[in-house]
C-alpha cells in the first residue's frame, strides 16, 4: 500500500560479526484507512490487525493456547448450531465504511449460505454471535470498545472469554441495542440462544 503503508528495509544487524536476518518495517499512514487501502494491506503471519475508524491496530498475534481454544470453541459450536447457521473463526467483519471500522473476531456465527458463498469479509446483519477471546493488548478493547461496537451493530450474542480464569461471560442484546448479561460460567458452560442451546466445558478448550 504505497500511499498509506510502506514497507522499507532495515539496515543488516550483526551479533559477534554474523549478519542477522534483514528486518522489514511499515511506515506510519498519514490519514485515515479506507477500505480501498485496507483491501491492499500485505498478508501478515505475526499480527493480528482491525481498524476502528479509520486507525490501524496491531498487536502480537495470540499464543498457541489461545489459538486451541479459538479453533477448538468454532469446531464445538459448529457442531451443536441448526444446519443452517456455522461458526467461523478469525473473519474480518465490516462495520462501518466511513469512518473505516472492521474487527476479526475469534470466533463467528453467521449463516450456512452465506458461508457457502465464501464471502472475503462479514457484514454486522450477517453476524448472530461474535466470540473475543482475551489476550495480552485486547483487554480493554474487548471488555469496552466492541463491547459498544457490537451492540451499536445489533449483534444479537458478545461473549467475552477469558481462557487463564476461566471464565465465559455472555452477553445478549435488548430492545434498546444495549447488552445484558446472559450468563457466566466458570466450568461447564450452558447458553440458551434463539437457534441452540449451546453447551461448552471451558476447561477443554486448553487441555490437551
Amino acid at each position: 500500500m504505497s500511499s498509506l503503508l510502506s514497507a522499507r528495509p532495515v539496515s543488516n544487524w550483526t551479533r559477534g560479526g554474523d549478519p542477522m536476518t534483514a528486518m522489514t518495517t511499515i511506515g506510519f499512514p498519514d490519514r485515515l484507512v479506507t477500505l480501498a487501502d485496507w483491501e491492499q494491506l500485505p498478508e501478515d503471519e505475526l499480527h493480528h490487525v482491525e481498524c476502528g475508524e479509520g486507525v490501524l491496530y496491531v498487536t502480537p498475534n495470540p499464543h498457541f493456547k489461545h489459538q486451541r481454544a479459538t479453533s477448538r470453541l468454532m469446531v464445538l459450536l459448529d457442531g451443536q448450531l441448526p444446519a443452517h447457521l456455522t461458526a467461523v473463526s478469525d473473519i474480518d467483519v465490516l462495520f462501518a465504511e466511513d469512518p473505516l471500522t472492521v474487527r476479526a473476531p475469534d470466533v463467528t456465527v453467521t449463516s450456512t449460505d452465506i458461508g457457502e458463498a465464501n464471502p472475503v469479509r462479514l457484514r454486522t446483519k450477517d453476524v448472530l454471535l461474535v466470540v473475543e477471546i482475551l489476550s495480552p493488548g485486547s483487554r480493554r478493547i474487548d471488555r469496552v470498545t466492541k463491547f459498544s461496537e457490537y451492540a451499536e451493530a445489533e449483534i444479537a450474542h458478545y461473549w467475552i472469554l477469558d481462557i487463564d480464569a476461566p471464565l465465559l461471560t455472555c452477553h445478549r442484546l435488548t430492545e434498546h441495542r444495549t447488552y445484558e448479561a446472559a450468563g457466566e460460567f466458570d466450568t461447564v458452560a450452558q447458553i440458551d440462544t434463539d437457534w441452540a442451546r449451546l453447551t461448552i466445558d471451558l476447561a477443554a478448550l486448553t487441555r490437551r
